[in-house]
């Protein structure tokens, strides 16, 4: 049976850890000795996601961090007694780093005959390792230890080798989704709607995705269109943006905030808006497409990979830009109707999870390579 460590920093939270969840839901079918460490997560939680034969380790990653505190100095003496542990004594067939920067570190220590590190974000917009590493070429050598760096997206490749340089290892696997329990999760709830065309953007309230951009948009687009849009995520532009909501005073627009449960609202929408930035993944996009719902993203790389023109509308990434796609969907009902026919006879879901985890076990067991 092979011996697989599957190491994030957390056990919940974001796109990654659905990567945790689907892999490991995945691999458990398989024959493989699973143990999965992590910094955040308690067992209780771990073991209502996972089987009993899945191993459980809960730890602290300190690498590349300076901070000190009394409480900190304990939690590394503890966390390193771990990990030398690890290092010294146990040997994987396959070792993981899930997530860029502290865990590609130590995972790199790892004696496996494998390692797999893997790379969620567009360095070009946002490279947060440098916290990490001293300089690039010190986070390129890294990489090199690897077998093979997973990246989300075409564009997250291009944004790695652009930055710090090529390893020579770097593949690129779209991440899985369980569109299933996505379809299952968005019936859980019914969501009364009053708005005769319904927007919904999903994300961190934070400037990369432009959703201050977006309110100024829906406070021209107000002069001539009766429309509602929902905003649904938490982050450090909350309060800004609920100003700017006041200030217009914008009755259609409304920040719904962190849900457990998105996947209602989502389903329950006319259209999708993204107007982030750069986005290295775009999991909402393909989450809301997996719902049948059509979308209208600003211009970006990754965007490019997802949004085909049959089912969706990629705009400039600009106030004009979004203006001028959302504007379109407003004046021509029937291009929204045609979108989500095109969507619903073209959009093969299954591919984006069985599939993909296939493609994704391949990297280390040598039937793609």
């Amino acid at each position: 049976m092979k011996r697989i460590l599957i190491r994030n920093d957390l056990l919940l939270g974001g796109g990654v850890e659905n990567v945790l969840f689907n892999l490991v839901t995945y691999l458990q079918k398989k024959d493989y000795n699973i143990t999965v460490m992590v910094d955040k997560g308690n067992r209780s939680e771990f073991y209502k996601m996972f089987n009993n034969r899945t191993h459980f380790i809960r730890t602290h990653c300190f690498v590349g961090y300076r901070k000190f505190s009394i409480k900190r100095f304990i939690d590394k003496v503890y966390s390193r007694m771990i990990l030398y542990t690890i290092w010294g004594f146990h040997k994987y067939d396959v070792a993981i780093a899930l997530k860029e920067g502290p865990v590609t570190i130590e995972i790199s220590n790892v004696k496996a005959k494998k390692k797999i590190a893997w790379i969620h974000t567009d360095y070009n917009c946002f490279h947060w390792t440098k916290s990490c590493f001293h300089t690039n070429e010190e986070e390129l050598t890294c990489l090199k230890k690897y077998d093979r760096v997973i990246c989300v997206s075409k564009a997250a490749k291009r944004s790695v080798i652009s930055e710090i340089g090529d390893p020579g290892n770097l593949c690129v696997r779209y991440n899985p989704l369980n569109d299933e329990l996505i379809r299952n999760k968005a019936n859980n709830e019914i969501v009364n709607r009053s708005a005769d065309t319904l927007f919904v953007t999903v994300g961190r309230l934070d400037k990369h995705k432009q959703y201050d951009l977006l309110i100024d948009v829906v406070n021209e687009l107000n002069k001539k269109f009766k429309f509602e849009l929902w905003v649904i995520g938490e982050g450090d532009q909350r309060e800004t943006l609920e100003s700017k909501i006041s200030e217009f005073k914008l009755k259609n627009v409304k920040v719904l905030g962190r849900l457990d449960n998105p996947y209602p609202y989502m389903k329950a929408a006319d259209c999708f808006i993204c107007s982030s930035i750069s986005e290295s993944f775009g999991l909402s996009i393909q989450e809301s497409l997996v719902l049948g719902v059509p979308v209208i993203a600003a211009d970006c790389e990754a965007v490019k990979e997802l949004v085909d023109p049959r089912y969706g509308i990629i705009t400039a990434n600009s106030f004009e830009g979004l203006k001028s796609g959302i504007e379109s969907v407003l004046t021509s009902p029937e291009l929204l109707l045609k979108m989500k026919r095109e969507l619903k006879d073209a959009f093969q879901a299954r591919e984006v999870y069985l599939s993909r985890l296939k493609a994704i076990s391949a990297v280390w067991e040598n039937e793609y390579e």
